[in-house]
């Protein structure tokens, strides 16, 4: 039986792993440089750096960014601006629950 911490140590291992090979492939997708990913997630280069190297695991405010600018699609609607509307990518956010929930992960 795994105690409290090795779960919450196995829920953060794998929630690192699956968010760096997003950012990765992300920015490797977009042609990004590790300084204009940064930038696009409001971070200093070092800390993405670090992001991407599985050194740290994102904070709540860089993955909803990152959902905000590199995980929507668009949909047939038009905003209140002229613009094309856009949803966040709901089997992205499936998959980060997946693997929240393959952890089995208990926080408290």
């Amino acid at each position: 039986i795994m105690s409290k911490k090795e779960r919450r140590d196995s829920y953060k291992n794998q929630l690192r792993d699956f968010m760096a090979a997003e950012f990765q492939k992300t920015r490797s997708e977009l042609k990004l440089t590790q300084a204009q990913m940064a930038a696009e997630l409001g971070i200093d280069v070092r800390s993405y750096s670090f992001l991407e190297s599985r050194d740290y695991l994102c904070s709540t405010p860089v993955l909803l960014r990152y959902i905000s600018k590199f995980k929507q699609i668009e949909i047939d609607s038009i905003d209140q601006d002229g613009k094309k509307a856009s949803v966040p990518d709901v089997a992205f956010i499936q998959e980060v629950c997946r693997v929240l929930n393959s952890s089995d992960s208990r926080l408290v």
